[in-house]
């Protein structure tokens, strides 16, 4: 052969076609038991269904801003609002609410059982911020209702739970502006 053969033989890949073609046997039975394990697998996972909620973070001045302009906030407030969404007082609300010890199944008597619980929870329950700075909350669960309930909850507690920490800041901030004053 000349050295030219030999080069072209080095880039060509019908050596790799043989190979499949001795092996086609071998593969196609391969391929059946990874569908057919695949298939059994995914038929013992309990059914999930999701429920997805999307929602703009507002950062409103004063009561004319939200009705005017119905501006929408910046990243940092979306940033704030995801934090109370997923601050320990939500889901611990949402846990107590929904009783999820018993609706996971968890058994309480095992000293791992709060973080089975957590694990779970974070498993079920997934914040993201999109691309266009709304978040979304994604919770899953294998009853529809309880996904769906969960995910309206979720964002009540939080609007609830972010609407008592401006008012204790606000209190704060008058409590400190009177204090000023009187001192004056």
């Amino acid at each position: 052969m000349s050295s030219r053969a030999n080069k072209t033989d080095a880039y060509s890949s019908g050596w790799l076609l043989d190979l499949l073609w001795n092996y086609k046997y071998l593969l196609l039975i391969l391929g059946i038991v990874a569908a057919v394990g695949g298939w059994a697998a995914a038929s013992l996972q309990p059914r999930q269904y999701e429920s997805t909620v999307k929602l703009y973070a507002t950062n409103p001045k004063n009561n004319a801003d939200i009705l005017d302009f119905q501006e929408f906030g910046y990243d940092v407030d979306a940033d704030r609002f995801m934090e109370v969404l997923r601050s320990n007082r939500i889901r611990d609300s949402l846990i107590a609410g929904f009783n999820l010890i018993r609706h996971y199944g968890i058994d309480t008597s095992k000293p791992e059982w709060r973080q089975k619980l957590y694990s779970q929870y974070q498993q079920n329950v997934n914040l993201d911020r999109t691309k266009f700075m709304s978040i979304e909350a994604t919770v899953r669960d294998q009853d529809p209702k309880v996904a769906a309930e969960m995910a309206n909850a979720l964002i009540d507690h939080g609007d609830q739970l972010k609407a008592r920490l401006l008012k204790q800041n606000v209190r704060r901030l008058l409590t400190s502006i009177e204090k000023q004053y009187r001192s004056k």
